[in-house]
This record gives structure tokens, C-alpha cells and sequence, in this order.
């Protein structure tokens, strides 16, 4: 396994920057050995013709330029991370991504922020620290971008999914808060998910199902029927042929022994 933050020799700058209104700003030119990430934290900027707004998140790494546009009246903030990193072959993080919970956008860069100009924190922890939470907030938009965005009957479906994973699902009832007839749904399924709706259901379940057994103190059968499975042995055959070890092997592997 590699992980991608070895590269990094040391945060350099932690700051937090408001373009001037009505007013050209020069973008700047990414330093070798450097990689700098600009989180929009307001406004709005303008970059290779599209409109990026709060949350967007630029990982610059060397020979990039910053982002510089914005519409008139409308200038941008962002928080800015700049990292001396060694030299890579090839980028390995997207140049554009977003932030995953907007909610939490600025009091985790104020924190870090706040820290590193902190001398009572030691930066060869926080840079390490501000890189893998930027790096996962990019993972988790990565995530969020392989939904099906294309089909509103698709997302419809899989809302309907999520809300009642646990109940007595009849694809029926999915078809109907889609909007489709049910063979049109295995086919929509087929098409954006690869699996058919009865897999999709399963695959939410046991993931439920999971995170209930390193968790919860329920039992194994609590866990099955509390994800929707009518018995024992069909979640045990589930999760056995999913997992390639038992519910309870499961648990014990991941519990602190």
C-alpha cells in the first residue's frame, strides 16, 4: 500500500485569503517541490470557463497557476495550504475536487490555521495532519462523484433505498417513488449501477450490518433483523458469501481483543 502523504517534508504556510473587490489580481505560478491547495471558502471563481463556488477544492502541485477570476462583485476567499513535498512523476490527486461537509469546512481550517501559527504545536504533526484531511475530503468527493448523478429515476430509487434498507423492500414500491415500471428499473440499474435493484438492497444492508457489529453490543441476530434480513441464516449466508467470514468472525477481528 502507498500512502500518499510519505512525499510531504513540511507545511509551509497555512492562510486564509480574500480577493479584492473589483479589483484584477495575478494569479502565481506553483514553485517545484511545492504543491499549494486553495479551498473556496466564499465567492465565487472563474476557472477554464466554469464557476466554481464555496467548498471547491484546487490542489496545485508544480507549474500550475492559482486560480485569479471571478465574476464582477463577487470576489472570492479561500484558505490556502502550501506544502514542500518531493518531486512525483506524475499527479496523484485531482486538480479539482470539493470539500465534503461544508458544515465543517471552516472551523477545521481555522483549527489548523490557528495551529500552525501556534508556536505551542509542533508542525511536523500538524502538516501531516492539515495533508491526509485535505486528501479526504478530495477521497470522499471522489466517492460521491461515482454516484449516478445522470438519472433523477436512479436517484429517486436509491433514496428510497437508503430510507427503508431496513423494511420489507418490494421493488414495486421502488419503482413507483422512481417514477418507472419495475422492468425499467432493472434496466436503469443495470445501466448506472451494474447490479440490479435486490443487489443494491443487499449491499446497503450489509453495510449496515457492519458497522453495527464493531459498534453495538446487539447480537448477531439483533444486527441481521435490525438490517432487514428475515433471519439468521440468510444473513449469515449474505454476509459469509460477501465477506468470505462470518458476522461474528467479523466482529471478533475487528474488536480490540
Amino acid at each position: 500500500m502507498i500512502y500518499l502523504h510519505k512525499h510531504i517534508k513540511e507545511l509551509v504556510t497555512v492562510s486564509h485569503y480574500s480577493a479584492p473587490p473589483n479589483q484584477e489580481i495575478q494569479s502565481h505560478e506553483i514553485a517545484k517541490e511545492t504543491e499549494c491547495i486553495e479551498l473556496l471558502s466564499g465567492g465565487e471563481v472563474i476557472f477554464n470557463n466554469q464557476r466554481y463556488r464555496r467548498g471547491t477544492l484546487f490542489w496545485h502541485a508544480a507549474g500550475d497557476s492559482t486560480v485569479h477570476r471571478y465574476p464582477a462583485g463577487d470576489p472570492y476567499s479561500c484558505f490556502v495550504f502550501k506544502f514542500s513535498v518531493r518531486a512525483q512523476e506524475k499527479r496523484l490527486i485531482p486538480r479539482i475536487s470539493g470539500w465534503n461537509n461544508l458544515d465543517m469546512l471552516d472551523e477545521t481550517c481555522e483549527e489548523i490555521l490557528r495551529c500552525f501559527h501556534n508556536d505551542n504545536y509542533d508542525n511536523k504533526i500538524i502538516g501531516p495532519y492539515a495533508y491526509a484531511t485535505l486528501y479526504w475530503q478530495v477521497y470522499r468527493s471522489g466517492i460521491r462523484q461515482t454516484a449516478p448523478r445522470s438519472h433523477k429515476a436512479v436517484r429517486r430509487a436509491i433514496k428510497f433505498i437508503h430510507n427503508h434498507s431496513t423494511d420489507d423492500l418490494l421493488i414495486k414500491d421502488i419503482a413507483e417513488a422512481a417514477g418507472v415500471s419495475e422492468p425499467h428499473l432493472y434496466l436503469l440499474f443495470r445501466q448506472h449501477l451494474g447490479n440490479t435493484p435486490h443487489q443494491y438492497i443487499l449491499m446497503q444492508r450489509l453495510q449496515h450490518a457492519r458497522r453495527l457489529l464493531v459498534s453495538s453490543n446487539d447480537s448477531i441476530k439483533e444486527v441481521g433483523f435490525d438490517c432487514g434480513f428475515s433471519n439468521s441464516e440468510s444473513f449469515h449466508r449474505a454476509f459469509r458469501k460477501k465477506y468470505e467470514m462470518t458476522p461474528g468472525e467479523y466482529r471478533n477481528y475487528h474488536m480490540p481483543q
